[in-house]
């Protein structure tokens, strides 16, 4: 469950939630479960912060900071993770169809169990990342080493 001055300060728009962050020397937020679709939430730093069970589809969250995020299980359709970080990010069982991935960086993160059907991943960066029973009907890939990666990991 969301810490409610967490969200609060969320809903105030992404540069209040950054400022918080920093001031209040905030290091592991807690938006778990927030229903956060359609928001735009691009540059939000939401590095370590727990959006496990979230509702993020449709969400603008490019250029977003989500480094070790936890999204489990969390629902990313259709949203727009144009150049993020997602470095070491737990996104085991996420709902990413249709989700635009490009420029992100995606190594180490963990997205066993995730639906990525129709995403896009050109110019994605996921060396490292666990693909693990991952569903990728549709995922479109531009670079060698992204197949790579993906052929070594299905090996």
């Amino acid at each position: 469950m969301a810490n409610p001055l967490h969200f609060d300060v969320l809903k105030q728009g992404v540069y209040s939630w950054n400022l918080y962050l920093l001031e209040e020397s905030v290091s592991a937020p807690n938006l778990a479960g927030a229903n956060l679709s359609g928001e735009n939430l691009r540059r939000a730093n939401f590095a370590k912060t727990d959006l496990s069970f979230s509702n993020l589809s449709l969400a603008d969250l490019a250029g977003a900071d989500l480094q070790l995020a936890d999204l489990t299980g969390s629902d990313l359709r259709d949203t727009n993770l144009n150049g993020v970080d997602l470095r070491g990010a737990n996104l085991t069982g996420a709902d990413l169809r249709r989700a635009k991935f490009t420029g992100a960086n995606l190594s180490g993160a963990d997205l066993s169990g995730a639906n990525l059907n129709d995403v896009d991943l050109r110019r994605a960066n996921i060396a490292d990342a666990n693909l693990d029973g991952a569903k990728m009907d549709g995922t479109k890939l531009a670079f060698v080493e992204s197949q790579v990666a993906i052929e070594k990991q299905f090996a």
